[in-house]
């Protein structure tokens, strides 16, 4: 093999990864994670694993992206994956739906729902997503309202995310052989 063939093989894996940046952008970071993801989604439908695994791992991961325990969403997403025999890829790409981005309306949306149906009137800081501080000094109601969304708010995205992937799957691999079948 030559040497040109191999930077050029170097330089396709790196692309199919996604570890090339794209130069000019500003969102380069979000547009890598963006990728990261949907590898990690190919490589789950591609797996060997049945369709109900593969969506039952993408359900656990977005429940646990859900978590008020930042930090802990990833661990926490193949742990349960590992327990409940899911399919631990995508597992791990769905608890990519905790990101920066994404966590601060994640959180105010939990605290609401859990503040509405525990019927605290909680005086939440005027700059929810800076203020963390301030939301700690209030405590355990905040705790337990972030709590209540989680349970209700994840297992509703949750829900949604098993439906949507099993489908894609079973659409995925009829696609594919039909085209098997086609081309035989």
């Amino acid at each position: 093999m030559t040497e040109e063939q191999t930077i050029t093989e170097e330089e396709e894996t790196k692309t199919e990864t996604g570890e090339v940046e794209e130069e000019g952008d500003g969102d380069v970071e979000k547009k890598k994670k963006r990728r990261t993801i949907r590898e990690l989604l190919r490589k789950a439908i591609k797996s060997n694993d049945s369709p109900k695994k593969i969506a039952l791992g993408l359900a656990v991961g977005v429940l646990m992206a859900f978590s008020p325990l930042a930090g802990t969403q990833t661990i926490s997403s193949l742990g349960l994956a590992f327990l409940f025999k899911a399919n631990k890829i995508s597992a791990l790409a769905g608890s990519f739906f905790a990101n920066p981005f994404t966590m601060p309306i994640i959180y105010f949306l939990e605290l609401k729902l859990g503040k509405a149906i525990l019927g605290y009137s909680l005086q939440l800081p005027t700059d929810i997503i800076n203020d963390i501080p301030g939301l700690m000094a209030l405590g355990s109601e905040v705790m337990l309202s972030l709590t209540i969304g989680f349970f209700l708010l994840g297992t509703a995205v949750a829900v949604v995310a098993y439906f949507v992937m099993l489908r894609s799957v079973f659409a995925y691999r009829k696609m594919r052989e039909h085209l098997r079948e086609k081309k035989d």
